[in-house]
């Protein structure tokens, strides 16, 4: 940005920079919303899967006793 330092900002080539800036921090602010979306359906399947395996775990501790 420094080489535009002294330019109009009605420059087409400085325009254009900015314009390529801007998508790119679009892009970028996307794909971090993406990533914490993955994160939340990650730990949301985990807690899943862990709720999962202590059902099955006191399931299992019931028949012993049942069977004793």
């Amino acid at each position: 940005m420094e080489f535009f330092t002294n330019s109009s900002s009605e420059n087409p080539l400085f325009k254009n920079v900015e314009k390529q800036i801007e998508n790119c921090q679009n892009k970028i602010e996307k794909a971090q919303d993406h990533h914490i979306f993955l994160k939340q359906l990650k730990n949301i399947q985990i807690k899943k899967s862990e709720d999962n395996d202590s059902e099955n775990l006191d399931e299992k501790q019931e028949t012993v006793s049942e069977s004793n």
